[in-house]
Parts: C-alpha cells; structure tokens; sequence
C-alpha cells in the first residue's frame, strides 16, 4: 500500500513538471528576443508590464493596427457574421446598432 502511495506523489509531480515545462514553453513563445531595455514581442503581441501580451482588437507588430473591418478579438482572428441591427465591434465582435428614439437621444 505504501508503494502505491508513492507511486502516486511521483506520478502526481512529474505530472505537475511537464504542466509546468509546458506553461512556460508556451509564454515564451510570444517572445521574440530582447533588446537591452525590454523584451522584443512578436508580431500580434505587445509588451505590457514585462509580459508580451496578445493583441484583442488589433494585430501587427507591437498591436498598431486595429482589425480591418469584420474581423474581431484576439489578434483579428474571429470573424462576425452580423445581423441588419448589429454592427461589429472589434474587440468583441457583433453588437447592437445605436437606435436613436425621439429628439436624438440614443436607444439600444
């Protein structure tokens, strides 16, 4: 019994090791080198506090351009298939139009 006990706690920390690996692996995956004065993102991320983080709402190098039109999210990659009374936003995707009621004033 005390064998398979142990069996398990080995089990159970290589197991967190390799999610471990794996999770860091991932983050750097995001870098693409460093120059003396911060990390270098790639292409769809932008640093942020130290981190390379990914783009929503826009893509490219250092996130400088927003999505073109009916594309939406984390690096521009959703696509939005919009209703006539929906209008795509590019960090969420379809949302209702503005309605303007009586005397201009905005209604949803």
């Amino acid at each position: 019994m005390d064998k398979n006990i142990a069996g398990r706690h080995q089990l159970f920390a290589y197991t967190h090791f390799v999610l471990l690996a794996f999770a860091i692996t991932w983050s750097k995956a995001k870098e693409c080198g460093q120059s003396t004065s911060s990390k270098i993102c790639c292409s769809g991320y932008r640093e942020i506090n130290g981190t390379c983080r990914e783009c929503i709402g826009y893509y490219g190098k250092d996130c400088s351009d927003p999505c073109p039109t009916g594309l939406y999210g984390k690096r521009c990659a959703e696509s939005c298939e919009c209703s006539v009374n929906e209008t795509c936003n590019q960090f969420v995707g379809c949302m209702p139009k503005p309605a303007f009621g009586k005397y201009g004033k905005t209604t949803y």
